[in-house]
């Protein structure tokens, strides 16, 4: 259990048509990290500890592959559109797909010299990133900080809403 936490936080908003419509159908927020205005906020690393270049291989092909199976099955759903050939299409566009991209980081380490395990690294990274489908609610501690409301709330002209987080 998390220690400290006080039993009420606040979210500072400028008054807007989404914000007051989180207010009146009482749902919150989550960000997508992306947004934020500091880059380093919610930005994962990853730390390459594998020297084995077909183990990254191995796991840059999964995530590529599945990755892609998943946009093109959301597609087909979309369009409601699932047969079997639907499917093994699916499969062959994935693979390929995953192929293609780790043909392009070993031409580019034969052509350019480039370090294999960096490039996997960085395409790593990249898929993880498509699949973060979470969101960040910033809440804070004081509703009478004035920083906050003029980064927050549109220069002290927003609202302030406080939440009850205590254990019930």
């Amino acid at each position: 259990m998390i220690q400290n936490i006080p039993s009420r936080l606040y979210k500072y908003k400028s008054f807007s048509v989404n914000s007051l419509d989180l207010l009146v159908s009482d749902r919150l927020y989550f960000a997508d990290p992306t947004t934020f205005n500091d880059p380093l906020d919610c930005n994962p690393s990853v730390l390459n500890d594998i020297d084995d270049a077909d183990e990254l291989n191995a796991i840059l092909h999964k995530l590529v592959k599945e990755n892609h199976q998943r946009e093109l099955e959301k597609a087909a759903k979309k369009i409601k559109y699932r047969g079997p050939r639907t499917l093994e299409k699916i499969e062959t566009l994935g693979e390929s797909e995953a192929q293609r991209l780790i043909n392009n980081i070993a031409a580019n380490v034969d052509f350019f010299g480039d370090n294999f395990g960096e490039s996997a690294s960085y395409h790593i990274k990249r898929y993880l990133l498509k699949n973060y489908e979470v969101g960040v609610l910033s809440l804070a501690r004081k509703f009478n900080c004035p920083l906050m409301w003029s980064h927050y709330a549109d220069q002290h002209k927003g609202f302030c809403i406080g939440y009850d987080v205590s254990e019930k």
